[in-house]
């Protein structure tokens, strides 16, 4: 990889595994900026396809792409190479399933000009695997701090919604290579509690692939690595050498519990859309206390997780709701005797029925959840 006698104004890092068949749009799509400051950082993690001549093409002809490979060790890691040889005053976090809008560096970019800006965030879009556009769009409307709305979920949690400063990132430790999933999440927390300005802009600005074989789709996996990093957001820590007064402590403990269980309720969601009831059961086992929860809440949570995993948005619901629905009720009939929350199970199932717009079939079996009062 060659160094640069200019440094551009933005660092777009990709790390590239099993990419062949997306990263052309991906890498299209930075050619297609308004905003032509950027260099472009490619990382062959150890992909056994054909995505290294995909991302050679794009480099033979235009110097602004980059290219470094390595043996696979996960997308943190790929991205801390990218950071060592990032010269950009601002790094984006592009993936290689994903795509940007034409303005999308300039909107970013725009909105950082203070000196004191860490870290911009948009919108994005929600694609589903064969890249059409769903009604659902992805944000944060920044209702409260965003590193208070890190502690409940990843508000942030399309890497490519998000421009940060080189130095900041740098400043608080880049990428923690051993967490396989939530990486991001956990450099988005660290860099909201920094002492700095963060700042919103409404548009969208990226589109978000989602596909059947995301790593989101390892849920034990997927709630190891949430629970460690809400537990981190929680608690002081000392990866964060500059932190602002009123987050150096951390969330506040007393909401910890809640969030923990309603995290982990998303990754039912993602065994319930495959109708994987046991796994989805046994997302519950790690759960060490069951505090009070809002049905409507929970409820929310576990029916992004089916979207998800069904490469739908919420729109697509009248489709997929007659497939998952045995399931759903199966696992919501034994919420009350886990949490010991008498009538939580019927409470969320009414609001998963208002969220979908579709009341659940009839059920197959005897077995019905009791209805409170």
């Amino acid at each position: 990889m060659e160094m640069r006698l200019n440094s551009p104004l933005i660092s777009v890092i990709t790390p590239v595994y099993r990419s062949e068949l997306t990263l052309q749009r991906t890498l299209d799509s930075l050619m297609s900026q308004s905003e032509q400051s950027w260099e472009s950082i490619v990382i062959d993690d150890g992909s056994p396809d054909g995505s290294w001549k995909v991302a050679e093409g794009f480099a033979y002809f235009d110097p602004r792409f980059m290219l470094a490979r390595q043996a696979n060790a996960g997308a943190g890691a790929a991205r801390n190479v990218g950071l060592a040889h990032a010269h950009g005053e601002f790094v984006m976090f592009l993936d290689a399933d994903d795509w940007l809008e034409p303005e999308a560096l300039a909107t970013l970019v725009g909105a950082a000009r203070g000196a004191r800006v860490n870290l911009v965030h948009g919108a994005f879009q929600y694609m589903n695997n064969d890249g059409w556009r769903t009604d659902w769009t992805g944000a944060y409307r920044g209702s409260r701090p965003l590193f208070e709305a890190l502690c409940g979920s990843n508000v942030l949690s399309m890497p490519a919604a998000v421009i940060a400063r080189r130095e900041a990132i740098m400043d608080v430790g880049g990428f923690d290579p051993s967490l396989k999933n939530c990486g991001d999440w956990d450099l988005w927390g660290r860099l909201a509690r920094r002492s700095g300005e963060i700042v919103r802009v409404s548009e969208v600005v990226a589109n978000y692939r989602m596909r059947p074989a995301s790593l989101s789709h390892n849920p034990h996996t997927l709630l190891r690595d949430a629970m460690r990093t809400m537990e981190r957001l929680h608690a002081p820590d000392s990866r964060v050498r500059h932190a602002a007064a009123e987050f150096a402590a951390g969330g506040d403990p007393a909401e910890l519990p809640a969030r923990r269980v309603n995290f982990s309720l998303y990754t039912v969601g993602l065994s319930l859309a495959g109708n994987d009831v046991a796994t989805a059961e046994s997302m519950f086992d790690t759960i060490r206390e069951w505090p009070q929860l809002v049905a409507t809440e929970a409820a929310g949570f576990l029916f992004s997780g089916i979207c998800f995993a069904r490469c739908q948005g919420p729109e697509g619901a009248p489709e997929f709701w007659p497939a998952v629905a045995e399931s759903v009720r199966a696992v919501l009939a034994k919420m009350d005797s886990r949490t010991g929350q008498a009538g939580l199970g019927a409470k969320m199932l009414d609001a998963l029925q208002v969220l979908s717009g579709e009341p659940l079939p009839p059920p197959a079996g005897a077995q019905h959840l009791a209805r409170s009062a």
